[in-house]
């Protein structure tokens, strides 16, 4: 049965280079803004070399602009990128994420630290997955972003990459001080031959059982915790609008006065 299906319509299409842009001209005006915070975690079930990370989910895709007015302010917390992903060297800069489940798109914004900024080599401007096949670079693109003086502070990307944990991940880019050339490497941390190394991993799945498994601001949506309320396709585990939801000896409890969803449980 088809109980409050809320779809998000995400056109892509395809640049040049076999890059893919993720059109957000039709996604609903009322879902909330991206926001910028980036968790980290002690998951075990997606673990990297150096750090793991849960990145946001849900909210609205941003225009991968270089303007950056589509994500809020972001905390002084983020994913650190050191020179040479060397964490007893300079750090450099540091990575947010957001993950959209919907679209299976990861958006990510890298900002210098002060004193710095990036070159616009787009060679030396990604972010990789080494589980890919191949380079490990996901399908996507980038923007850059200035300031006043013409310097390159922060960029932005959005990337194609699947629901999953991915346990060997690097954000990369080319800094320097300012009023030098941008030739040194900054990385969240760097793979090994014939192993991680130094990567960090995202958890990007979205598999949920109930919306205890998500925060506030991202409800149960058909097995994914997304865009705050609990929309599904079928009567999903914890989630329901009336007894006829749950299972025999289950009661649809705790229904929220917003969404008019709650959580089967068993009485």
């Amino acid at each position: 049965m088809l109980i409050g299906l809320l779809h998000v319509c995400c056109p892509i299409r395809k640049l040049r280079g076999g890059n893919t842009k993720v059109d957000t001209s039709r996604l609903l005006q009322t879902i909330p803004g991206i926001g910028c915070s980036t968790v980290s975690t002690s998951s075990t079930t997606c673990a990297g070399a150096r750090a793991s990370y849960k990145p946001g989910l849900g909210g609205t895709l941003p225009t991968v602009d270089g303007d950056l007015a589509d994500w809020d302010d972001c905390p002084e917390v983020g994913i650190p990128m050191y020179e040479a992903g060397d964490d007893d060297h300079v750090l450099a800069a540091k990575a947010f994420a957001h993950y959209f489940c919907e679209s299976t798109t990861l958006c990510i914004l890298v900002k210098a630290e002060s004193d710095y900024h990036f070159s616009q080599v787009e060679d030396n401007t990604w972010i990789k997955s080494y589980k890919l096949p191949g380079s490990g670079l996901p399908d996507g693109e980038i923007a850059y972003n200035t300031d006043d003086t013409g310097n390159t502070i922060a960029w932005e990307g959005c990337f194609m990459l699947t629901p999953e944990c991915h346990n060997s991940i690097e954000i990369h880019s080319n800094f320097g001080v300012i009023g030098q050339d941008a030739g040194r490497t900054a990385s969240t941390g760097k793979k090994q031959q014939g192993g991680p190394g130094d990567t960090i991993a995202l958890d990007l799945s979205c598999d949920c059982l109930s919306n205890d498994e998500c925060t506030s601001a991202d409800l149960c949506i058909t097995g994914t915790c997304e865009n705050s309320v609990c929309n599904y396709q079928e009567a999903y585990v914890g989630c329901c609008e009336d007894d006829n939801d749950c299972d025999d000896g289950q009661q649809c409890l705790s229904i929220d006065v917003e969404t008019g969803t709650g959580q089967c449980t068993t009485i």
